[in-house]
């Protein structure tokens, strides 16, 4: 690959500019359509995955570059960007995006490497697994239960505190 371009192994979360070289392979969602929640807009979305010598990555594609794309075909993404969608790492062409077929004169893709799948891990989000509004004292060894009478003992304060206001 030239210098410019990036292989797939490399796109992670941080890619914004990404510019690559791949092959599609399947169609992983076949196109749907999708009302946008900002305008209102009816767009249509595809799912397909792609794949060069190092691994391979699922792509979302929108409206009129669907209907572009064939399989077994290589193409050149420049100025795409990557995302996680479902959890899981996504290329995306995005608006500002350029996406079109490699030219005869370019390097054409051959052997692809499906084995290492970037859209397989699942994306870990910073807060995941983190509640909004958990409880304020919580019990550090599950089987000490002395520090939950220090709790019923505060809630009990708050409560006559409550009651005293009114």
């Amino acid at each position: 690959m030239s210098e410019d371009f990036i292989s797939i192994n490399q796109l992670n979360l941080r890619n914004k500019s990404v510019m690559t070289i791949f092959k599609v392979i399947e169609v992983i969602e076949e196109p749907k359509e999708v009302i946008s929640k900002r305008n209102q807009e009816k767009n249509n979305v595809a799912v397909f995955k792609v794949a060069d010598e190092t691994g391979c990555i699922n792509l979302t594609v929108w409206n009129e570059i669907i209907e572009q794309i064939v399989l077994e075909q290589s193409y050149k993404l420049v100025n795409g960007f990557c995302s996680a969608f479902k959890q899981h790492l996504t290329l995306n062409v995005g608006k500002k995006g350029k996406f079109e077929p490699l030219n005869s004169d370019e390097k054409v893709i051959g052997e692809i490497n499906l084995e290492n799948n970037l859209s397989e891990p699942v994306i870990q989000r910073k807060n995941e697994g983190k509640r909004r509004g958990q409880p304020r004292y919580q019990r550090k060894d599950p089987d000490d239960w002395s520090s939950l009478d220090d709790v019923s003992v505060r809630s009990a304060d708050f409560a006559a505190r409550k009651k005293r206001r009114y």
